[in-house]
């Protein structure tokens, strides 16, 4: 088939699985989460590291690489296999927020066959930068506040060998104060294989009910090796490790193939929000008084990503 030199224009925007609730919260396995009329998050907590889901509302990654692929693709041959849609050994840091659209600086033309592409392959940076602000039903203790709003403090690391609240990347207290809100960075692959740390996921299916895989590497191709593992069932505390993987390389099977025509003239690239944010807290008095200090509120951890999910429509 005959390559066309189409001049693409390569957008970034923000989609939703479903339609959009403030605060919209999904249970998780160890705790009880909802939302009551006002809009106020209710968390039951339930053991030492509860968890529930809430929607994302805004993210960042450095971007290296993405591609589109007529077959399902594989790390070793990806990048002969699939077609190149953008590339750069430094990375471009973008920025995905809730109806925002932006464009990916890329080349202005681009080679690519008119054809149907089922896959897509995205090589990103190690960190995940997120951006989030709640409302509980009741206080929580962030970093050093404590009240009824929680939020991401800009430029903190959240990481999950030492999730000592006194260090996380989250601070609690008023509305006014919650005007503060930054972007807070965390490890974006920290991939399991039972309790132990692994290099790669299998393809398995995804949110979108298609297939996905993701693996960390050291470069475009090799695999990271992981030292250490996880204590009790993932995700949870990380042992010390040496972490090679700068990058993460996820492989996903498209929601509606992208289908490439002579009068393609835009790839627009979105990343999931909805239900992709995470928050992570300890009850008061859990895991001693490093940890959540007892006679006071709970404390949140963590507000922060799940491993983002995308899709791909052509225009």
């Amino acid at each position: 088939m005959n390559r066309l030199k189409l001049c693409l224009v390569l957008t970034l925007a923000a989609f939703f699985l479903s339609p959009l609730a403030t605060y919209s919260v999904l249970a998780a396995a160890d705790g009880d989460c909802s939302v009551d009329a006002n809009g106020y998050v209710n968390e039951v907590a339930a053991g030492g590291n509860h968890k529930c889901y809430v929607d994302m509302q805004g993210a960042k990654i450095t971007w290296h690489a993405l591609y589109l692929c007529r077959e399902q693709p594989s790390l070793a041959t990806h990048r002969d296999t699939c077609e190149e849609i953008f590339y750069s050994t430094t990375g471009v840091q973008v920025q995905f927020l809730p109806g925002t659209t932006t464009n990916l600086p890329t080349n202005s033309d681009v080679s690519l066959p008119v054809g149907t592409y089922n896959y897509a392959v995205t090589k990103v940076g190690k960190y995940v930068h997120d951006k989030m602000v709640l409302r509980f039903s009741a206080n929580r203790r962030g970093r050093t506040g404590t009240g009824t709003f929680c939020w991401t403090i800009a430029n903190r690391e959240y990481v999950k060998s030492n999730r000592l609240y006194s260090k996380s990347g989250v601070e609690c207290g008023t509305e006014a104060d919650s005007l503060a809100a930054g972007f807070t960075y965390q490890n974006s692959a920290y991939i399991c294989d039972g309790n132990n740390l692994a290099n790669e996921s299998t393809w398995a299916a995804n949110s979108f009910g298609k297939t996905s895989k993701s693996h960390k590497v050291s470069d475009d191709t090799t695999l990271y090796t992981p030292i250490g593992g996880f204590v009790g069932t993932c995700p949870t505390d990380v042992e010390t490790f040496t972490d090679t993987g700068n990058y993460t390389i996820n492989m996903q099977q498209l929601i509606t193939p992208a289908v490439i025509t002579p009068d393609t003239k835009t790839i627009q690239f979105s990343m999931g929000l909805t239900g992709y944010g995470m928050v992570s807290q300890r009850q008061a008095g859990d895991g001693g008084g490093a940890r959540c200090p007892a006679g006071g509120a709970d404390c949140v951890i963590a507000l922060r990503s799940k491993a983002p999910e995308f899709k791909v429509t052509v225009y």
